[in-house]
C-alpha cells in the first residue's frame, strides 16, 4: 500500500511539474519560431531517469520532425529547445518520444501557437 502511494506521489509530482512554454518571437510570419518544452522521464520502477541525452529523444510539432538543439536537465525534469524553420507553420499538437527502453516520458501534448 506504501509503495503504491509512493509511486502515486512521484508519478503526480512529475505530471503536475510538466508544462510547455512556447517563445514567439514578434516577426513576420514564415520566420523560425523557437519553443521551449518540459519533460520528465522514469523508469519502469517509478524512479526518475536523470542520464538521458539529446540523442534519446524525438521531437515532433504537428507533422514535422523538428531538431533539438537545447537538452538541459534541470533538477528532475528535462528541458527541450528546438526551433521550427522558416516557412513551417507552427501547430498545437506536440510528441516526444524517447529510444530508451522501459523509459516513460511525460510531457505535454499541446503547446500554444502564438
Amino acid at each position: 500500500m506504501n509503495r503504491w502511494i509512493v509511486v502515486f506521489l512521484v508519478t503526480s509530482t512529475i505530471t503536475l511539474g510538466s508544462r510547455a512554454t512556447a517563445t514567439v518571437a514578434p516577426s513576420t510570419a514564415g520566420a523560425e519560431m523557437t519553443r521551449q518544452v518540459y519533460i520528465s522521464a522514469i523508469d519502469a520502477s517509478g524512479a526518475p531517469v536523470t542520464d538521458l541525452t539529446a540523442g534519446d529523444i524525438a521531437v515532433k510539432e504537428g507533422k514535422e520532425r523538428t531538431d533539438h538543439p537545447g537538452f538541459y536537465r534541470r533538477g528532475p525534469q528535462y528541458l527541450l529547445t528546438y526551433t521550427l524553420p522558416d516557412g513551417v507553420k507552427p501547430a498545437d499538437r506536440l510528441s516526444v518520444s524517447t529510444s530508451r527502453k522501459g523509459v516513460t516520458l511525460t510531457a505535454p501534448s499541446r503547446v500554444a501557437t502564438k
